[in-house]
């Protein structure tokens, strides 16, 4: 495979279009950059050398790893099958391609999460593979988003990646639901800062919509989130006529352009977090998968102490429509705040609740404090509390790398899978 050797072009951005077969595909590059051939030969400057060295690295017959951190578009929710998932297709792509190279995909999507839980993870999930690309999906799950600042999230998010030992190349992946809002708007300014490519799903449903055939994207009547196969193979063949197009390069800057708090974000749980008193509260769950250990407790009254170090510190339990209770939680001497684990939908076993605690605070350890009260959501016949851990972000670097280092690293059920080569 020849790959366009890249020349130096000018500072200035121009957002382009590039036709897929009925659909439109919405790239970044240099204005100065040059347009040569039938228009899939790009000679752009070095915006995305990253990805560049990744292909170099594939046609050297190098083993390659490929991973995806997301929500449930990534994980594959309603797919027929992982090999009809838009990321599978995508290392199918790479795999014929580059038929010498041994392909790895990982996968890191977890539905009904956002870009600040994927900062909290991203290095427990991701580093432990040694990614050589990396595609960022939550612009749909982002939208809307009131508790944090997506950018600022995704900001950290990407910092993170781009500082993992061999420098991955970065895709911005921004699907839309089928109601055509997405939280791509609010990252465009960071993926420009970070010249990071954006692929874009928002031109091509708007074209189906505007045809009548958003009902082919998505899986279901009704549901404005979820692809269907056919939606996962249009969002493949989106990446893919991207990747065909252009090789590039990034240049990361040495100040961020939000803040750098996502950068220094870790998830702190059972696992890695241990409390300096409690009363009533245990260790319980499956140490490793998904979110790791927990801690819990049955009785009203139980407290339980943690020290955590950051100027944002996060929650997360567990909510369900069945027999949960609600805590008092106290950051140092700020205002409590108080979480009913009760839910009033219905999802067939829940969903971890993730909520910001207090934000703005002296980058140092802070004291807070879990109480399980008597009070309840009346609909409730139980008071169970499953604390399933806290975000610490703007932490120090050391103190998110000594508490990662406590955890089970790389572990994700069902989320690796190697492809042999010559298939």
């Amino acid at each position: 495979m020849k790959i366009s050797k890249l020349r130096k072009a000018g500072q200035h951005l121009l957002l382009f279009a590039v036709l897929l077969t009925s659909f439109t595909i919405l790239l970044y590059c240099d204005s100065n950059s040059q347009q040569t051939g039938n228009g899939s030969d790009f000679q752009i400057e070095n915006r995305y050398r990253d990805l560049e060295r990744v292909f170099l690295k594939a046609e050297r017959g190098e083993p390659i790893v490929i991973a995806a951190i997301g929500g449930s578009i990534t994980q594959g929710a309603l797919a027929s099958s992982r090999e009809k998932t838009w990321f599978y297709l995508i290392g199918l792509w790479w795999e014929k391609k580059f038929p010498n190279c041994k392909i790895t995909l990982t996968n890191a999507g977890i539905g009904a999460t956002g870009s600040a839980q994927g900062a909290i993870r991203v290095r427990q999930y991701l580093e432990f593979h040694k990614p050589d690309l990396v595609f960022i999906e939550f612009a749909v799950n982002d939208y809307s988003i009131t508790e944090y600042n997506p950018a600022e999230a995704m900001e950290g998010l990407i910092r993170q990646i781009q500082s993992f030992k061999g420098k991955p190349a970065v895709i911005l992946l921004c699907n839309a639901r089928g109601d055509l809002k997405s939280e791509e708007a609010s990252y465009l300014k960071v993926a420009e800062y970070y010249n990071v490519p954006v692929v874009s799903m928002l031109p091509i449903l708007t074209e189906l919509k505007q045809s009548d055939q958003l009902n082919l994207f998505f899986a279901k009547s009704g549901d404005i989130f979820h692809p269907s196969d056919k939606g996962h193979n249009i969002i493949a063949q989106t990446i893919i006529q991207y990747l065909d197009a252009t090789y590039s390069a990034i240049k990361t800057p040495i100040k961020p352009l939000i803040s750098d708090k996502y950068e220094n974000s870790v998830l702190l749980n059972a696992e890695n977090l241990m409390p300096t008193k409690n009363s009533g509260w245990f260790r319980t769950g499956t140490t490793g998968l998904w979110w790791g250990d927990w801690w819990q407790s049955n009785t009203p009254g139980s407290t339980i102490m943690f020290e955590i170090e950051g100027t944002e510190i996060g929650l997360m339990f567990h909510q369900e429509k069945t027999d949960l209770g609600t805590v008092k939680v106290t950051v140092d001497d700020l205002k409590p705040t108080y979480w009913n684990a009760y839910w009033q939908d219905d999802w067939g076993g829940g969903m971890e609740a993730f909520h910001i605690l207090a934000s703005n605070l002296e980058r140092k350890k802070h004291v807070i404090t879990v109480e399980l009260l008597r009070e309840k959501d009346p609909k409730s016949n139980g008071y169970t509390f499953m604390l399933k851990g806290f975000s610490a972000a703007g932490a120090s670097d050391s103190f998110c790398r000594d508490a990662n280092k406590n955890r089970t690293l790389g572990v994700f059920p069902d989320s690796t899978v190697t492809l042999d080569a010559g298939l």
